[in-house]
């Protein structure tokens, strides 16, 4: 059977389910809450009228008291009207730390204020509790204060100022008691000494690092890259460290000739000093420009160095190269190199390659230099400084080939040329 009742009981607490015309719909009679009077209508439906009481008003016996830590106080709670239909009273506390409730019993845990409140309904009623320690808990509480802010000085360093500072000004405000109580006064006493020490400790005067002894930097051989070689620095016999008591700055450090280093004094020194290491090439050292590779067969970096074209940098780049100049000089690491060689193979099987330009500084071609250049048509030569032309170096070009010399070297490179591999069909012409 089911019951229709109207919802006029908000300060109830069972569970309810709203039917039709606005009235609550309650499962079994037994689930009807207390203050609901039951008349039957038609003998079959139920209309519910209530009669519940709401609570109006609250007092409590205390409205505020002071009880010493360990205390307890009952608060007793008068609940109107008498007719109310539901006096429950919950209980709660602002701050348990310092008063817990329970039931209306009071109990004081440490010094403070706390708010309890009693609630029926939606009525309510506070008493302020005031938790008071005896003089010697106090004390101790105070005197624990004092103990952290010195065990947080931990090692003394000129930055321990404040906190040193601050646990002296605790203390000092402390009652002659609480004084007592302070178990690490000698750990404060000894960090203000140590302070005062460190403090007071005469400004180290920096040493110059221009009196110091900086060890020749030995020449370093060109890469390509930056170059950063150690440094070797005493200062009174003692090894200086870099990042500690100096640092070094690098200039012009990366291609050939005069690099320069700077030296800043750091921490206890001061000052600085400049030296300078040498950037060269190596003899037969092998680097890339372009599309060619040099080796070093002169290494003087005064302008007359000079270079062998030995040949091309990669296989991809053979294949691909049709026109194949060989320069009168070469930029290596910013100095001039002259280009005096075509080393042997060089342009082997750049089977693509039609025509070739030799600079004005070549005295040398090796051998099989241009082997199997089958495409290659038409040779340059610009230079008047060839004196050596090896085995092969024309073998298997072009039979249609035409090599332009200069007009005043044409019979002696027609007569060094010769025999070179070539067809008898290639002619060479000023």
């Amino acid at each position: 059977m089911q019951f229709l009742g109207r919802d006029t009981n908000t300060g109830g607490n069972w569970t309810k389910t709203y039917g039709k015309e606005g009235y609550d719909l309650f499962e079994e009679e037994s689930n009807i809450p207390e203050g609901i009077e039951i008349h039957y209508v038609n003998g079959a439906k139920k209309t519910v009228k209530t009669n519940y009481v709401e609570v109006e008003s609250i007092k409590l016996n205390y409205n505020e008291a002071t009880l010493e830590k360990g205390g307890t106080l009952k608060l007793e709670a008068e609940v109107g009207p008498d007719t109310a239909t539901d006096k429950t009273v919950a209980w709660s506390s602002s701050d348990t730390n310092v008063a817990s409730v329970e039931n209306g019993m009071v109990t004081a845990v440490k010094g403070g204020t706390a708010i309890i409140t009693a609630c029926a309904g939606k009525i309510e009623a506070s008493c302020k509790i005031t938790v008071k320690v005896s003089s010697e808990d106090e004390a101790k509480a105070e005197a624990a204060k004092v103990e952290e802010l010195i065990r947080k000085i931990g090692t003394v360093t000129t930055a321990s100022k404040a906190d040193i500072e601050a646990a002296r000004a605790a203390y000092n405000a402390l009652s002659d008691a609480a004084k007592k109580l302070v178990t690490n006064l000698r750990v404060l006493e000894s960090a203000e000494k140590k302070l005062d020490e460190i403090i007071n400790l005469p400004t180290p005067t920096k040493k110059d690092i221009a009196k110091a002894v900086i060890k020749k930097i030995p020449a370093q051989l060109y890469s390509g890259k930056t170059l950063t070689p150690d440094l070797d620095i005493t200062y009174e016999g003692s090894k200086l460290v870099a990042n500690k008591d100096y640092n070094a700055v690098y200039n012009a450090n990366k291609n050939i000739g005069t690099a320069k280093v700077q030296i800043n004094g750091i921490g206890g020194y001061t000052g600085s000093a400049t030296v300078s290491f040498q950037i060269k090439v190596k003899k037969n050292a092998v680097y890339t420009v372009g599309n060619y590779k040099y080796k070093i067969t002169n290494a003087s970096t005064n302008g007359k160095g000079s270079v062998a074209l030995t040949g091309v940098k990669s296989k991809s780049v053979g294949k691909k190269l049709k026109k194949a100049t060989v320069a009168g000089t070469v930029k290596i690491g910013g100095a001039k190199f002259n280009v005096a060689e075509i080393g042997s193979k060089a342009f082997s099987g750049c089977k693509n390659v039609s025509s070739v330009s030799i600079g004005a500084n070549v005295a040398k071609i090796g051998a099989n230099a241009f082997y199997n250049c089958k495409k290659l048509a038409k040779i340059t030569i610009s230079s008047k400084k060839l004196k050596s032309v090896g085995k092969n170096a024309l073998k298997n070009i072009s039979s249609k080939a035409k090599i332009k010399v200069p007009k005043n070297k044409q019979k002696a490179y027609q007569k060094l040329l010769k025999g070179k591999g070539q067809k008898k069909s290639v002619k060479i012409t000023s």
